[in-house]
C-alpha cells in the first residue's frame, strides 16, 4: 500500500496506511496477492466489491447500506460504522475474516452477520426502525459464547460504496460525533474511547491493545482521515445495542436514554406480517424460494429514497402492484399526482408522464378502486401533455408506443371514473396517432407484471455482465414457453447471501463491478421473473372478456414433490390464489380468483402443458410430469403428498 496516490474522486491514502483497517473491497484491491488487486490509483475506487444490502422502512426516504461483513453507512454518507471482536485468543476483524457468514432474518431486511470465535460465535444484526418517532438504523452485537469478549465499534471515513472523509470526531462514553453531529449513540456506556487524526487509525490502536483510556477525546484531520472507536466488555450471552442516524441526523442530541426498540426479531416478524397482507407465498425450501421470498418482502424499499427517471420508478411501482403491495404503491402514485408539474407533466417529460399513467391504471385495476375527482383531473391534464408530444412524432417512432399506452391508460381511468367526455377525447387522441397500438383496452392487464427489459442472451465474459440482461433473458424464456433455468441460475449464483444484486457483475469474481451494489431495478426485475413463473396474466386472444391465467409457467425441478401455496397476487381478473399438493407422482392443483371479474381459463404449462381448466375456482388432478426430472423422487412416503 502506498500513500499519496489519488483515486478517481480525489482521495489519497494517509501516510502510514499500511496499519489501517480497510473495508473488504479496498483490502482486496490493495493486496497484490489477491486476484482482485488493482494498480494504484485505480485501487482506491470500489470496482470489484460493489455489493451491499439496503435497509430502510416503507414510505420513508432514509436508507442505510450494509456490506457483507457488517460495515454500515447511511446511503451517500462520508462515514460508516464498522466493528471488531476481541476474543481471548486474538482480535477478529470481520472485514478480513474469511469465515464470516451473512444472511437475512426471516427473509426480512434485517441483516445478520456471524463471526466465529473460540467457544462459539458473535452475531451482528442491523435493521431500520422507528425509534422515538424517527427512522433510525440499529446495530446489535450479541456474544453467543460463555466468555467475556471485547467489542469495538468504530466510525470510519468510508462505507460500502466508497472512500469518504471525516475531518473531526469527538467521543464520549455513549456518543460519537462527526464534525459536530452525533451519528452514533450507545445504550450503555463504553469502557474505553479512542479518537485519532493525522493519519493514525483508531481501529489499529484498538488492535494493538493500546485503547486503555476512558472515553472523552477528540481528533481532527484536515485531510479527512479522522477516526474514532468505542470499546465495551461484553459478557457471555449479553448483547450491545447502538443506534445510527441518516447522513445528517443529530442522533442522540439532547437525549438521555435511547427510546426502546422493538428488536430485530420483532421487526422481522413485522415485515413478514406486512408482506403477508400484500400476498402470501408459501414455497418449498431452496435457494430459488429464499430469493423470491426475500425479494417480495423488501419490494417497498425500491420505490422511495432514490432519484431516478420517473419511467424507471413507474416500472418499480408496477412490480410493487403485481406483488400485492397496493397501499404502498398507492401512496407513491398519490405523491406523484400531488406534485404534478407545468402543463400536466408527471416527471420530466411526456415519456415519464405516460409511464406514470400506466402505473396508475395498473394500481387502480389491481386495487379495484376509482381515483377520486382531483386525481382524475390530474389524469386528464397528463393525457393532454402526452398527446401534444405524441402528435409531433413521426409514424414508427420508438417513443410512440409508450405514449400510446399512457393515453390508453388515461382513457380507461377517466371512463371508470365516470368522466365519459374526457375519456372520449383521450380515446380520439389515441385513435388519431399514426401507428398507435390497437383499441383503448389493449394494454397489459392491470395487475400483471411489467417486464421492461430486453430478452437478450447473457453476455459473454468481458467488462461485466449486466444483471438486467439476465432478467430480460429469463422473462423472454418464460414468455415464449422456454426453459428459463440458465439465466435464473446465473442470477442466483451472483446474488449476495441477502439476495441483492449489483447493476453489473465482474465476470472474474461474480461480485459487483459497476452500478449500484443493491440495484433496485434488478430487484424489481427478479420479482417480475418470479411473478411470471408463479402467475402469468394475459387476455385470451379475440375474447377480451376472458382472462387467461397461467399458473406455474415453469416448474423448478427442486420443487417436485413439495407442496406450495400462493394467495393474493393481483391479476386483471382479480386476486389469484392457488395451492399444489401431490398424489404420488401426480400434482393436484386448487385455484381461486377473488371477485366478480371476467371469465377465467386456467393453465399450468410448467406441470401439464395439455391441461386447461375453467372457472373462477376449481381443482384438478394433473397428469404425471412427462419429464423424469420433474417426477417425485423416491424418498419415502413422508414426502409423498395426498
Amino acid at each position: 500500500m502506498a500513500a499519496g496516490q489519488v483515486g478517481r474522486f480525489g482521495r489519497r491514502l494517509p501516510a502510514g496506511s499500511a496499519g489501517w483497517v480497510w473495508p473488504r473491497w479496498l483490502q482486496r484491491q490493495l493486496d497484490p496477492l489477491s486476484p482482485a488487486a488493482l494498480p494504484l490509483p485505480d485501487a482506491l475506487d470500489n470496482r470489484t466489491g460493489r455489493n451491499w444490502t439496503t435497509l430502510g422502512l416503507p414510505e420513508r426516504s432514509e436508507r442505510w447500506l450494509v456490506d457483507g461483513r457488517g460495515l454500515l453507512s447511511p446511503a451517500g454518507a462520508e462515514w460508516g460504522v464498522d466493528w471488531l471482536v476481541g476474543a481471548p485468543e486474538r482480535w477478529h476483524v470481520p472485514a478480513a475474516t474469511a469465515a464470516v457468514r451473512q444472511h437475512l432474518v426471516a427473509s426480512a431486511p434485517v441483516v445478520e452477520t456471524v463471526v466465529p470465535v473460540a467457544g462459539g460465535v458473535v452475531v451482528h444484526r442491523c435493521w431500520a426502525e422507528l425509534v422515538g418517532g424517527r427512522t433510525r438504523a440499529l446495530v446489535e452485537v450479541r456474544n453467543d459464547t460463555t466468555a467475556t469478549l471485547a467489542v469495538a465499534i468504530g466510525v470510519r471515513p468510508y462505507g460500502p460504496e466508497r472512500l469518504g472523509r471525516i475531518e473531526a470526531v469527538e467521543v464520549t462514553d455513549r456518543v460519537v460525533r462527526v464534525e459536530g453531529v452525533a451519528v452514533l449513540h450507545a445504550k450503555v456506556p463504553a469502557r474505553h474511547g479512542v479518537a485519532r487524526g493525522g493519519g493514525e487509525d483508531a481501529a489499529a490502536v484498538v488492535l494493538s491493545g493500546a485503547a486503555g483510556d476512558p472515553p472523552g477525546c477528540r481528533a481532527t484531520s484536515p485531510e479527512g482521515w479522522a477516526t474514532a472507536a468505542l470499546v465495551w466488555a461484553l459478557g457471555g450471552r449479553e448483547a450491545l445495542r447502538l443506534v445510527l442516524g441518516a447522513g445528517d441526523a443529530r442522533v442522540g442530541a439532547g437525549l438521555g436514554e435511547l427510546p426502546p426498540s422493538a428488536g430485530a426479531d420483532r421487526v422481522a416478524a413485522g415485515w413478514a406480517a406486512r408482506a403477508g397482507s400484500a400476498a402470501r407465498l408459501e414455497l418449498p425450501g431452496g435457494r430459488l424460494s429464499d430469493a423470491v421470498l426475500a425479494v417480495h418482502r423488501r419490494l417497498p424499499l425500491i420505490v422511495t429514497g432514490d432519484d431516478v427517471p420517473r419511467r424507471r420508478a413507474a416500472t418499480r411501482v408496477r412490480a410493487l402492484v403485481s406483488a400485492g403491495w397496493l397501499d404502498e404503491a398507492g401512496a407513491v402514485l398519490e405523491a406523484w399526482l400531488g406534485a404534478q408539474g407545468r402543463r400536466g407533466r408527471l416527471g420530466r417529460d411526456a415519456a415519464d408522464t405516460a409511464a406514470s399513467l400506466v402505473a396508475l391504471r395498473s394500481w387502480a385495476g389491481a386495487a379495484g378502486r376509482v381515483p377520486p375527482p382531483v386525481a382524475l383531473t390530474a389524469v386528464g391534464r397528463a393525457a393532454e401533455h402526452v398527446a401534444r408530444r405524441a402528435r409531433r412524432l413521426a409514424p414508427g417512432d420508438d417513443e410512440l408506443s409508450g405514449l400510446a399506452a399512457g393515453l390508453s391508460s388515461a382513457a380507461e381511468l377517466l371512463g371508470a371514473g365516470g368522466e365519459a367526455a374526457a375519456a372520449g377525447q383521450v380515446g380520439a387522441w389515441l385513435a388519431g396517432l399514426a401507428g398507435a397500438p390497437g383499441p383503448v383496452g389493449s394494454v397489459t392487464p392491470a395487475g400483471g407484471p411489467a417486464p421492461a427489459w430486453p430478452a437478450v442472451p447473457i453476455p459473454e465474459p468481458g467488462e461485466g455482465h449486466a444483471c438486467l440482461d439476465a432478467v430480460g433473458a429469463a422473462l423472454g424464456a418464460l414468455g415464449s414457453g422456454r426453459d428459463p433455468s440458465a439465466p435464473l441460475r446465473w442470477l442466483l449464483d451472483v446474488a449476495t447471501p441477502t439476495w441483492t444484486w449489483p447493476g453489473v457483475v465482474d465476470p472474474r469474481f461474480g461480485t459487483g463491478g459497476g452500478g449500484d451494489g443493491d440495484d433496485r431495478d434488478v430487484t424489481a426485475g427478479v420479482w417480475s421473473v418470479a411473478r411470471e413463473l408463479l402467475v402469468g396474466d394475459t387476455p385470451a386472444p379475440g375474447t377480451p372478456r376472458v382472462s387467461r391465467i397461467a399458473l406455474l409457467r415453469w416448474w423448478p425441478p427442486e420443487w417436485t414433490g413439495e407442496a406450495l401455496e400462493v394467495h393474493g397476487l393481483p391479476t386483471g381478473a382479480g386476486r389469484v390464489g392457488f395451492a399444489l399438493r401431490w398424489h404420488l407422482d401426480r400434482p393436484a392443483l386448487l385455484w381461486e380468483v377473488a371477485g366478480d371479474g371476467p371469465e377465467v381459463t386456467v393453465t399450468a404449462p410448467g406441470l401439464d402443458p395439455a391441461w386447461v381448466g375453467g372457472g373462477r375456482s376449481g381443482e384438478a388432478l394433473l397428469a404425471e410430469p412427462a419429464d423424469p426430472a420433474a417426477r417425485v423422487p423416491d424418498r419415502g412416503s413422508t414426502l409423498r403428498r395426498s
